[in-house]
């Protein structure tokens, strides 16, 4: 089984973050973590990777969280098979970076208004309320999806192309929230992303997934184009080039089917 490109990037544009954000050059960062400038550098470009205690070394002496150490040791122990399951059921920091990087964007969600166009009411709204989930998550996913938000409406490079099915409209009829909604989806509009509505009911509908797609030819750290999915208790990121042009076709169909945003509200 090939190694996850997707992830040596991850784990490789993380630890270049870490150093840039202390400003340090590759000679100081390689003697604060008792290392070669080259290791360093070789780290940085995804041609090799830290082990474990050096990631823990690295965690340490940058001043992380337990839980960012956690995240780097997972990068560096999956990066070895292909399509990373994560465990935290919403594991959204591969699609942070993606997000901040990443040249197109392309999004389909049948039921709900995706993260990176909710208001906070709907998010706290009923209408995607999960007794499954507990409230502190709740409160840290939206946290998170602020920080999203910001990073994605300040990108002037970036292309977003979103389709949403009919239900997700239809289930904030009556709600408080709905107009401000409206309102949001109409601002991203504005902004130059690409917004369609799907008819219900379509065997398409079942469930939404993400795509994000890299260009051809790239510097530095390899990207590569993957597809995003979640469920309940777990999520996927998918790179094997055959199902991500699976996940391209799919969506190619359902926005055949839809219709422009303001073409459904009239």
């Amino acid at each position: 089984m090939g190694q996850s490109k997707l992830l040596a990037w991850a784990l490789a544009t993380e630890l270049r973050a870490l150093r840039d954000e202390t400003g340090l050059s590759l000679a100081r960062a390689g003697a604060l973590l008792e290392r070669s400038s080259e290791s360093v550098r070789k780290w940085e470009t995804g041609e090799n990777a830290p082990d474990s205690l050096s990631i823990d070394g690295i965690a340490r002496r940058y001043k992380q969280s337990d839980d960012y150490r956690r995240y780097l040791l997972a990068l560096r122990r999956e990066r070895d098979s292909l399509n990373f399951f994560s465990r935290h059921v919403f594991e959204p920091r591969i699609l942070f970076l993606a997000e901040q990087r990443y040249p197109l964007m392309r999004k389909f969600e049948p039921m709900y208004i995706p993260g990176v166009l909710q208001i906070k009411e709907y998010h706290y709204s009923d209408i995607t309320r999960d007794d499954r989930v507990a409230r502190d998550r709740v409160a840290t996913v939206w946290s998170l999806i602020e920080d999203r938000q910001k990073v994605l409406f300040n990108r002037s490079d970036l292309r977003v192309e979103i389709v949403i099915g009919q239900a997700a409209l239809q289930f904030m009829e009556g709600h408080a929230c709905r107009d401000d909604q409206i309102e949001r989806l109409r601002e991203a509009v504005d902004r130059g992303w690409s917004i369609q509505v799907m008819p219900t009911p379509n065997g398409l509908m079942k469930s939404g997934f993400d795509l994000y797609l890299s260009e051809r030819e790239q510097r530095g750290p390899y990207a590569p184009s993957f597809a995003y999915y979640e469920a309940p208790d777990t999520s996927e990121y998918v790179e094997e080039p055959s199902r991500v042009e699976n996940y391209e076709a799919l969506f190619d169909t359902v926005q055949r089917l839809s219709k422009p945003l303001e073409e459904y509200l009239c």
